[in-house]
């Protein structure tokens, strides 16, 4: 899996992208572009990175994902061992289990379209 090791040579100044399509389905509007990932090496730290962003969508829609895999974060967290030490088992089973989650936005009529584009 190329994600696995995609940073793995990022010290040596090699860029990585990371494209994605955002769904049809996607309502317009304002939104928070959140990227999260663990690392595989040493700790396995949680890493986030946000942007503002403006969909060009559809009114009203859904946007679907999965939950944020929290790991190595006390007792009550799965631990994941660092990649190099896993002999393979480096969490595959707790991300594939995230819980999925769906955000819907309902249709807007054109009088509160328009009073949202003021806001921008």
């Amino acid at each position: 899996d190329k994600l696995l090791t995609c940073l793995a040579d990022a010290s040596n100044g090699i860029t990585y992208t990371l494209p994605f399509t955002l769904p049809a389905t996607a309502p317009s509007g304002p939104a928070i572009l959140n990227l999260i990932w663990n690392n595989n090496e040493g700790n396995r730290e949680l890493y986030s990175s946000c942007s503002d962003i403006v969909i060009q969508g559809t009114n009203g829609g859904s946007l679907s994902g999965v939950a944020p895999l929290i790991a190595n974060y006390g007792p009550s967290s799965p631990f994941i061992q660092e990649m190099a030490l896993a002999n393979g088992n480096y969490g595959q089973a707790y991300f594939a289990a995230r819980t999925p989650i769906t955000v819907t936005v309902p249709k807007q009529t054109a009088s509160k379209r328009r009073q949202l584009s003021r806001l921008d």
